[in-house]
C-alpha cells in the first residue's frame, strides 16, 4: 500500500508517496496582484494531512477561529455579526519617545 520516497529514507519506512506531497491551495481572502511584468496569486501551502508548510495557513486558520468564536460571544451579548468579525493588525498603535528622567517619576509607564 506504500512505497518509498526520499522522505521517508533515514528510518527506512514506507508511506504513500500522495501523502508526501505538499498541496497548494489559492488564497481566496488576499488579493491577486501584478508586480512588474509577474503576476502574484496568494496561496497557501499544506500538508496531505492539513499540516501547514507556510507562515499563511496558521493566521488564516486564525482568523476562521476568531470569526467563528467572536460571533457566537457576540450573539450570545445579542449584538448583530451577520457580517461577520474582521481582523485588523493594528496600525493605530502610537510609540512615545520620553526622557529617562519622566519615566522613572512615571510608576503607571513602569508598569506596562
Amino acid at each position: 500500500n506504500g512505497e518509498t520516497d526520499g522522505s521517508s529514507y533515514p528510518n527506512g519506512g514506507l508511506r504513500g508517496t500522495h501523502e508526501a506531497g505538499g498541496y497548494l491551495a489559492i488564497d481566496t481572502s488576499s488579493p491577486i496582484f501584478l508586480r512588474g511584468d509577474t503576476i502574484f496569486i496568494p496561496a497557501i501551502f499544506v500538508s496531505y494531512h492539513g499540516a501547514a508548510l507556510d507562515e499563511k495557513t496558521p493566521l488564516l486558520r486564525a482568523n476562521h477561529a476568531l470569526n467563528t468564536q467572536g460571533s457566537r460571544l457576540l450573539s450570545a451579548l445579542g449584538m448583530d455579526v451577520s457580517s461577520g468579525i474582521i481582523a485588523n493588525i493594528g496600525l493605530e498603535q502610537e510609540i512615545f519617545l520620553i526622557n529617562r528622567e519622566e519615566y522613572y517619576r512615571r510608576p503607571d509607564l513602569q508598569m506596562t
